[in-house]
């Protein structure tokens, strides 16, 4: 039991930081392109950033960045913008995730433009 309960703990942790920087750099990098962030659309879905012309997610490159494709193609339908994807890389080996998610997007001709930042805590 106490186990599970440390485990929960760490989770959460793991959690709560990866949203942070999320937020940190979903907020930088929204307000120099000029857009709203946290704008929740018609069907009550919150997305991470609009500006006039395109629908952002945020994502950590470590995360579940595929899952975010799926809803940001998603969102971007229902607010009649374009897609858009950013990409947070913490480390060298988080390029490869980039570099798969530009093959998928090159592959199935997605109309989603891929956006990426390092990290402040970026190791190489």
């Amino acid at each position: 039991m106490k186990i599970m309960i440390v485990l929960c703990m760490v989770s959460f942790a793991t959690y709560a930081e990866s949203s942070e920087i999320e937020s940190y750099h979903n907020e930088l990098w929204c307000e120099k392109q000029g857009g709203e962030i946290g704008v929740v659309l018609k069907n009550r879905r919150i997305c991470d950033c609009v500006t006039n012309d395109m629908l952002i997610e945020t994502k950590l490159a470590k995360g579940n960045c595929f899952e975010a494709l799926g809803k940001v193609l998603y969102l971007s339908m229902i607010a009649k913008k374009k897609a858009g994807l950013l990409l947070i890389v913490d480390n060298s080996r988080e390029w490869t995730v980039v570099d798969r998610m530009q093959k998928v997007i090159a592959h199935y001709k997605l109309l989603v433009s891929l956006f990426y930042v390092e990290s402040d805590s970026y190791k190489k």
